[in-house]
């Protein structure tokens, strides 16, 4: 098991800032992973926060992948859907 935040992540654009934030909260509200201290339309603000963003999504494709190695064909169909979501996520898609 993984000891990094939980996702899935979600990305808050803010006026002059974009966060990451995971589903966990903390007293005070959301828990923020991440904060780009950047308006989200500054040179490519929107597309790092969406590749952090995918990162969880990312580790658990990754995590298929090397398990589906030896596994079924159901294993490698798995990991290869996984991949392809993780990717489209951090893609914007």
């Amino acid at each position: 098991m993984s000891k990094f935040t939980p996702g899935p992540w979600r990305i808050i654009n803010k006026e002059l800032s974009v966060e990451i934030e995971s589903p966990e909260t903390i007293p005070f509200g959301a828990l923020t992973v991440c904060t780009i201290e950047a308006a989200p339309y500054v040179g490519r603000v929107a597309e790092d926060a969406r590749l952090i963003a995918s990162a969880p999504d990312m580790w658990e494709a990754l995590q298929l992948c090397v398990n589906a190695f030896g596994g079924t064909y159901e294993d490698e169909k798995r990991a290869f859907e996984a991949g392809m979501a993780a990717l489209a996520k951090a893609e914007g898609k």
